[in-house]
């Protein structure tokens, strides 16, 4: 299901609380009565039947038995619920959703159900207060009854001044295009995901929009909006009858119900041209206008048929923003349009560069761009405010390069907010436009399509400043009315498809670290992104014991599951319960299949590289992990010696990069990327007998049924040795590896190319002589040393330890529950943070810390500051899985392991710091030039 929310989110009270969790219990009661009355007879059964297919047919989905209950029980509720609030106003006597609802009700012999709700809305008196109560409770009820739906259908309620700016805006636009404006006849107007109507009704009440002359006919032929959600659904219908009752000053017995509102799936609706020459079939909606007449739902398929008939000169509004479920267990995932999708696929995924991940061009809110720039007519206007993020990701480019091929302009007012960046940029974002709805950038976008325009394919951008709260920006935008009015810029895109933080194209003269889907010379033959478990809760844990304890018992549940799938397929039902088990495609996969999961093995526990300066214990069995990507080649198994660089990957909010001995997790860095020292080739027995064990110089140990090979390119040693001839002699794999690792240290390296750090992976240039080349690759080697062996370093020795009255270093407890920072006082949030005192414990407080601790940045957080976010006692939310990372010490033999970690931390940070400030300027070989 997709599905949009339109109102600002309203202040809650204990008594609203109350109100919502009232109306829960009810609509619970009220499952259980409608599954009591479809079994009381073969003829009620069947008339569920019946309605179930209509209602089915007249969204275009296909919503099972229970989720169809749940939207006749919410039914039941809100009906009385709307009869109490809104007293002489015969909406549900009229409106065609409520109609049938009640119509099904009736046959099930429920109409009497639920009648206590009209007491409890009663002292709700003015208009004011009915609408507020009304969406107070509905956006708490989705909240705490129904979190499963409002993830899967990416509810967020806009709040008044965006919908106020978005409609002005185009209105604006309509009159310096078109010389027409929203009032004007012929301007047909579609709000496709309409939430509870704050679009439509917020446009009928101002005049300067719609003027009163205009209204009547705009209300009865030209204003149109689609909703999925019955209990939203019911707030847009009664919010645009009450606008156009009260602006024409009619009472309730002149009611005129609306034809506006359409219950219905917006991107179900979606239909592509057929081939030329192709059979005409008769399409979804089709079939639901021949199945439903009649029916249940006859008249909200007719408004459905004629709404397909329209050419719309404006579409507007919010998009779903969902990009799918969290978990697998949730059963719970977003609904599938293969029409759409492969028109993303054929447009915006065909256009894009070749990034790693493109799965965010399915996202709801993307498809909503898709779909309505399949759907404005010859000419027109899209206006929608959304995840801000498809303005700038190296993903989305090829969605850029469409909307600039289909569009004679593109305005853009960026609103900022982005609560996944950190520190001071985390600042200049300043407040979250939906609260706590989203914490994705968001932005208004107005597409113009003019085949008229002198110009084509125009691109204007704006933003907020820095800083401002969400109020401010609110404010801001009531004052600056129109997106006309913002500091328009123009923008001219590069040919990588950026609009924004373009790239350097000098970036392109160095080598490529990817040597699989690059063409041409490469650093790397092979590499791999961090493994991803899809059950990071259960397959790492700081206990061996802890986690063969969890795993087997998962084993034994999943190995049941499959004896109980291959016995009764049709009737079998997967346990859901995450704290018995999580599920991830693979695995629902392997179910069906019939797969059964081997035992727990001890040799199948590695340790892993979980986040910066933080190891885990990792169940490494490939029946368990979601992807294991290119790993298997680079850590075979838990005693294979490797090295990886680990990059930040395409898309990153920044650029990082952190060494690794032990096989990384896909987070380990954001997105992370591991470029390989060696690979390692399984060798089959009839080979050469003398390969079986082949001996590791560095580390004396055999590696048996393994080759281990250079993941460098023997070309790629040339590509440097070209560059510096005369000591061509001292450059090997190994050297070029940790220049590598020097390079992508260098602060002038990546200022200069942080745009294209974060489009791209990697590429190397060569400095301009050896003796530079040689700096890089000592520093690299330093680096390396100290970011690898970090729990060899030597602890910081400078700093303070104080302990609690009669405690002493020998006597007192070492474990950790959570550390914390201290705090500066009359300060608050991170200012108020002191990092140069940290609190141990309630035994413990580490201070004179070197504020300089907090220069050595991976991954968007000091190395420090990892350690303590880390290093505690957790409990998942899902699982209830206790990970305690005090076992990690007793693993170590070390019950000071915690303490010695931060200090060593400290001077892996400190000597960081103070190598990478000694690294030359960045000169580029000519060569490179």
């Amino acid at each position: 299901m997709t599905t949009n929310r339109a109102l600002s989110s309203p202040q809650h009270d204990g008594a609203q609380h109350d109100g919502a969790y009232f109306l829960a219990s009810l609509e619970e009661q009220s499952r259980a009565l409608i599954a009591q009355a479809r079994s009381a007879s073969p003829e009620r059964e069947q008339q569920w039947a019946h309605f179930c297919l209509q209602l089915n047919q007249t969204l275009g989905q296909a919503l099972s038995e229970a989720e169809v209950s749940a939207l006749l029980a919410q039914h039941l509720v809100i009906k009385p619920l709307l009869e109490a609030l809104f007293s002489g106003f015969p909406f549900t006597e009229h409106n065609a959703i409520a109609l049938a609802m009640t119509k099904m009700a009736a046959q099930l012999g429920l109409t009497a159900l639920c009648t206590q709700v009209s007491a409890a809305m009663a002292a709700a008196s003015s208009w004011t207060e009915r609408q507020q109560l009304i969406v107070e409770l509905f956006e708490f009820w989705f909240k705490t009854t129904s979190p499963k739906q409002q993830e899967k259908l990416g509810i967020v309620y806009t709040p008044i001044e965006v919908v106020d700016f978005i409609n002005y805006s185009v209105n604006d636009l309509l009159q310096r295009e078109f010389g027409t404006h929203l009032g004007s006849p012929q301007v047909e107007i579609l709000d496709p995901f309409a939430g509870t109507g704050t679009f439509i009704t917020r446009m009928m009440q101002c005049s300067d929009l719609i003027a009163p002359h205009e209204l009547e006919h705009k209300y009865r032929h030209e204003l149109h909006a689609n909703e999925l959600v019955p209990l939203a659904y019911y707030v847009a219908a009664l919010n645009i009858e009450h606008v156009y009752h009260e602006r024409m000053s009619r009472d309730a017995q002149s009611y005129q119900p609306n034809s506006i509102m359409v219950l219905k799936d917006t991107f179900a609706d979606y239909e592509l041209p057929a081939p030329q020459g192709a059979a005409d079939e008769p399409t979804l909606a089709q079939h639901a206008e021949q199945a439903a007449q009649n029916g249940y739902f006859s008249a909200n398929t007719e408004l459905s048929r004629a709404q397909r008939a329209l050419k719309f000169k404006v579409i507007l509004g919010n998009p779903p923003y969902s990009v799918g479920q969290g978990s697998h267990n949730d059963d719970n995932p977003n609904e599938r349009y293969p029409d759409l999708e492969q028109r993303i696929a054929q447009t915006y995924v065909a256009q894009a560069d070749a990034v790693s991940n493109l799965k965010s061009l399915y996202d709801s809110y993307i498809k909503a761009f898709r779909w309505a720039s399949d759907r404005i007519g010859e000419e027109g206007i899209i206006a929608f405010v959304t995840n801000a993020g498809w303005i700038d990701s190296a993903a989305a480019a090829g969605m850029r390069r469409c909307l600039q091929q289909e569009f004679s302009s593109v305005y853009i007012y960026h609103l900022k907010g982005n609560q996944r960046t950190s520190g001071e940029q985390a600042r200049k974002e300043g407040g979250k436009i939906f609260g706590s709805g989203s914490r994705a950038p968001i932005a208004v976008t107005v597409l113009v399509k003019n085949p008229q325009a002198q110009e084509q394919g125009k691109i204007y951008f704006a933003a907020v400043d820095d800083y401002l709260s969400r109020e401010q920006k609110l404010v801001h935008l009531e004052q600056l009315h129109s997106i006309l009015k913002a500091p328009l810029q123009e923008i001219h895109p590069d040919s990588f498809g950026d609009w924004l933080s373009q790239r350097r194209k000098d970036f392109a003269h160095f080598i490529a670290c990817d040597g699989k889907k690059s063409k041409g010379l490469a650093l790397f033959t092979n590499f791999s992104l961090g493994i991803a478990t899809g059950r990071d809760a259960w397959s790492y844990s700081s206990s061996k014991d802890a986690l063969e304890r969890n795993f087997t018992a998962c084993i034994d549940l999943y190995n049941d599951q499959v004896d109980l799938y291959q016995a009764d397929p049709a009737g079998f039902e997967r346990e859901n319960d995450e704290t018995k088990i999580k599920w991830s495609s693979t695995l629902d996969s392997q179910l069906k299949h019939g797969v059964k999961s081997a035992p727990f093995a001890q040799d199948a526990v590695f340790v892993s590289d979980y986040r910066p300066y933080f190891k885990q214990f990792l169940y490494n069995d490939k029946a368990w992990m979601e992807r294991s990507y290119q790993m298997p080649q680079i850590f075979p198994n838990s005693w294979a010696k490797n090295l990886v660089i680990g990059v930040s990957g395409v898309g990153a909010q920044e650029f990082s990069c952190l060494m690794s001995a032990q096989i990384p997790s896909l987070d380990y860095l954001a997105k992370c990327q591991c470029f390989p020292r060696y690979l390692y080739r399984k060798i089959e027995p009839e080979g050469d007998a003398s390969l079986l064990a082949v001996v590791d110089a560095a580390q004396g140990q055999a590696m048996p049924g393994y080759e281990r090979v250079d993941a460098i390119a023997p070309e790629a040693v040339a590509h440097f040795k070209a560059a510096y001839p005369d000591n061509a002699a001292e450059i090997d794999a190994d050297a070029v590896f940790y220049y590598i690792y020097g390079i992508l240290h260098s602060p002038e390296y990546r200022a200069t190319y942080a745009s294209n750090l974060k489009k791209e992976l990697p590429r190397i240039p060569r400095v301009a002589c050896y003796e530079d080349f040689k700096t890089f690759v000592t520093a690299g080697r330093a680096l390396a040393q100290l970011h690898v062996g970090y729990e060899q370093v030597e602890p910081y020795s400078g700093c303070t330890l104080t302990y609690a009255p009669n405690v002493t270093a020998d006597t007192m407890d070492y474990r950790v529950e959570q550390m914390k920072y201290g705090k500066i006082k009359g300060k608050v949030g991170a200012a108020a943070l002191d990092k140069s005192v940290i609190v141990y414990n309630n035994q413990l407080t580490i201070s004179r810390i070197p504020l300089e601790v907090q220069e050595y940045v991976v991954n968007r957080k000091s190395a420090l500051d990892w350690v303590v976010e880390r290093a505690r006692v957790t409990v998942d939310k899902a699982s209830r899985i206790r990970n305690d990372f005090n076992d990690y010490a007793v693993a170590m033999g070390d019950e000071r392991y915690i303490l010695k970690l931060i200090l060593q931390v400290i001077t892996v940070s400190l000597k960081t710091n103070q190598i990478v400030k000694s690294l030359p300027a960045l000169k580029i070989h000519p060569l490179d030039q």
